[in-house]
């Protein structure tokens, strides 16, 4: 056979069907672990996040209060704090002065500063809050079926203290606080989840005590 002509009777070699078939579902599978993994990965960052902008929105509260923000000109007498509760949000306050003296609590959309989304799919699921000077330091959690049901928590800083004061409000008289449906507490924990199909879902801790110490876990 001379150079550069085509001879029929030669063998051409290539994948079979089969091949093809087999290639493309390795290929598929290959595909679905990676992007299962990226959104699992994707998921984790954002939550970290969210854990982070909730402590650091604290610190804004606390900065406010004590060195920056004006109730009204040339005028700090109020304090700021943040509310938390269950659901897809929070709510940063300006702690108005009552009779002259703020009342450590969220009182309403006339104290708010702004409300704080959290991002899709992000909730607050479970807030527990505690006073160490309780007999075995009594802590109670939003939804842990003891009565009265711990409902929210505030955390709020007056002017000059840097220790917060963190505010247990409850659904009903709570005898552990002279049966006042709040609470000083000296710890409170807020958890921050994304929904699951397995137990236990992925979630971020954050943590402020009666010394304005702010922890993520």
């Amino acid at each position: 056979m001379k150079p550069g002509i085509f001879n029929p009777k030669s063998k051409i070699s290539g994948f079979t069907l089969v091949e093809m078939l087999v290639v493309l579902g390795i290929f598929a599978v290959l595909t679905t672990i990676v992007v299962i993994g990226s959104n699992s990965f994707n998921s984790s960052v954002v939550l970290t996040n969210a854990a982070y902008n909730l402590a650091q929105d604290v610190r804004e509260m606390q900065v406010y209060a004590v060195s920056v923000r004006e109730d009204a000109p040339g005028s700090f007498g109020s304090g700021a704090g943040a509310r938390f509760a269950l659901g897809s949000s929070y709510t940063l306050f300006t702690d108005l002065s009552s009779g002259g003296t703020p009342d450590r609590l969220y009182s309403g959309p006339s104290e708010t500063l702004r409300t704080t989304v959290l991002p899709r799919q992000i909730f607050i699921s479970k807030i527990c809050a505690g006073m160490t000077l309780r007999t075995g330091y009594d802590e109670r959690c939003t939804g842990d079926g003891r009565t009265p049901e711990l409902g929210a928590v505030d955390v709020s800083f007056l002017r000059p203290a840097l220790e917060p004061a963190i505010r247990g409000v409850y659904t009903a008289a709570n005898s552990l606080c002279s049966g006042n449906t709040v609470c000083a507490e000296d710890k409170v924990d807020v958890y921050l989840t994304i929904p699951c199909a397995e137990s236990p879902c992925r979630e971020r801790r954050v943590s402020v005590n009666a010394f304005g110490r702010v922890e993520v876990n």
